[in-house]
């Protein structure tokens, strides 16, 4: 299952961070990055902290514009993991090419991969933060991030990079994902993973069943497929005679067309699960934020000697586009910011 991770080389490097927007620096080693001035890296886990004992936060970025086009809800976690004592994880890098080319064998069947989907996917591909070099998109660079976490740290958090993070996760299970009715169904933006079998296999069917731009699709079938493997459910690949498109809208309105289909193709798929060794929860993540951040709603800061950061701004509607509460995301409380930005 984890054949696509043959030749895969992981770097290392110390990661330093000078957050706020006066001085937005990043250093990798001994080297310094600012906006104006960055270079590419690929495959390479930074870290800030070495207590392996404790668990890891780690994020995800194809590149450095790319994360300073985040740096605010960057330096939040950054601020998150030292004051809970954890390890704060930053990887680099595009998904690799022949990951991001090639789709999983079941994948090439699937609706998700029909001509028309196909040439929609490729309209969003060349306007998205999240474009790779192929069909499959960075989404996928979680995975790649979470693996090379849990070869030093036992417990290790992800979360997106355009999330905030309010608590600190308590799991006895080995994979926890965002709450939701069909255990099958959770959203890939933040999830717990404890090292463990369950864990292993799980990372290597999502990549394995790699399948298009959103990683949730692939996520959904290999989570089905792994449940299936350990005779929790019985599953014959039914998530993919869908679009991810129309899979989204399967457990907020089940009366719709594809919720119907799907329950009289396979009632079982809305069931609950019970059995041992599927140490799986759908729960935590009330204590991570996340908001999709409009194309067109950024922010502009100076620094230096007149160079400038643009960032995504989730608080554009409360607080006029001044940038106000991206500067308090970093040093400040957030209590007095969720009411504005939960959906």
């Amino acid at each position: 299952m984890c054949l696509w991770a043959a030749g895969l080389s992981v770097s290392r490097c110390r990661l330093g961070v000078v957050c706020g927007m006066e001085n937005p620096t990043i250093v990798l080693n001994s080297t310094t990055y600012q906006p104006h001035n960055t270079t590419m890296v690929n495959d390479t886990l930074c870290t800030l902290g070495s207590d392996t004992s404790r668990p890891m936060l780690v994020v995800a970025a194809s590149s450095l514009d790319y994360l300073f086009r985040l740096w605010p809800y960057f330096c939040q976690k950054v601020k998150w993991a030292r004051d809970y004592g954890w390890t704060m994880g930053l990887w680099l890098g595009s998904l690799p090419e022949r990951l991001a080319m090639t789709v999983g064998d079941e994948c090439r069947g699937s609706e998700e991969m029909s001509e028309k989907r196909l040439a929609e996917l490729s309209r969003r591909l060349k306007s998205s933060l999240y474009t790779g070099r192929g069909v499959n998109s960075n989404h996928y660079n979680k995975i790649l991030a979470v693996r090379a976490a849990l070869e030093t740290h036992a417990e290790v958090t992800y979360v997106d990079l355009d999330t905030i993070v309010l608590g600190e996760p308590r799991a006895r299970e080995d994979v926890f994902f965002p709450a939701g009715r069909l255990f099958w169904h959770p959203k890939s933006s933040a999830f717990f993973i404890r090292r463990s079998p369950l864990a292993s296999e799980l990372l290597c069917a999502w990549v394995h069943w790699r399948c298009g731009f959103k990683d949730q699709y692939a996520l959904w079938h290999a989570l089905l497929r792994v449940a299936s493997h350990h005779g929790c459910v019985e599953y014959n690949n039914e998530v993919f005679n869908f679009t991810y498109k129309k899979l989204l809208g399967v457990e907020s309105h089940p009366e719709r067309k594809t919720a119907r289909t799907l329950l009289k193709m396979a009632p079982q798929l809305f069931e609950w699960p019970t059995c041992p060794e599927f140490r799986y929860r759908e729960n935590w993540h009330d204590r991570v934020i996340h908001k999709t951040i409009a194309k067109g709603h950024v922010a502009n800061f100076t620094y230096g000697d007149n160079h400038t950061i643009t960032v995504q701004d989730m608080f554009q509607d409360f607080d006029g586009g001044d940038g106000e509460h991206l500067q308090a995301l970093g040093p400040h409380s957030l209590a007095d910011l969720l009411e504005a930005i939960k959906d």
